[in-house]
Order: C-alpha cells, then structure tokens, then sequence
C-alpha cells in the first residue's frame, strides 16, 4: 500500500474529528488494485475473502464494484478446492443480497 498520502480532511465546522471521505478511499482501493490482488487466483486466499464482505458491500455502495470485478469473482471458482468455493459461494450469495438488479442479472447468466 503506498505510504504518505492524505486521505483525511480536516474537519469543517459541522463535523467533529477527522473524517475519511468515501469517494476518496474508493480512489485509493482502486490505485492500489485491493480487488485485483484480493480477486486472484495467484493471491487468494479463502480466510481473506470472508473478512472482506464489509470492503466488497462498501464498494457496491458506492458504485465501485463493477462488473469485471464480479467476473474475477467468478473465475476464481475455476479449479479451486471445495473448501475454497464454499468461501467463494457464499461470498456471492452473501452479495447478492445488496448489488444492483444489473450486477445481479450479470451473476445469473453464469449460473
């Protein structure tokens, strides 16, 4: 992860503390290809992707998470122990529950 960036504002008068804009750690997981290094096959890790259901719901909230990444997703199931697709279906399942009819229809034409 890079090193010595801001991505905290100070606060303004309505807002106490410092507070970490969502559009701006969006960019961040982007410029350094969190989904890229968390959706493949060369990196993954089931433990991983089941603690990172908050990151993945967070993204869809904020219209990050794209459809390419939702294919990685689902590539990562080709030759994958069982243990590894059982973390990986229920990633899925888990998401469907909040993604976009779009992304949602996407997810199906796989099945």
């Amino acid at each position: 992860m890079a090193k010595n960036r801001q991505y905290y504002v100070a606060a303004d008068s309505n807002n106490s503390g410092l507070s970490l804009r969502r559009t701006k750690l969006c960019e961040y997981l982007e410029l350094e290809n969190f989904l890229q290094a968390l959706l493949s096959p060369e990196t993954f890790h089931p433990e991983i992707l089941k603690r990172s259901m908050d990151v993945l719901a967070f993204l869809n909230e904020e219209n990050a998470l794209l459809p390419k990444h939702l294919d990685m997703l689902w590539r990562l199931c080709e030759n994958k122990h069982e243990a590894d697709l059982v973390a990986i279906y229920l990633t899925i399942v888990e998401l469907a529950k909040i993604l976009s009819e779009k992304n949602l229809d996407l997810i199906f034409t796989w099945i």
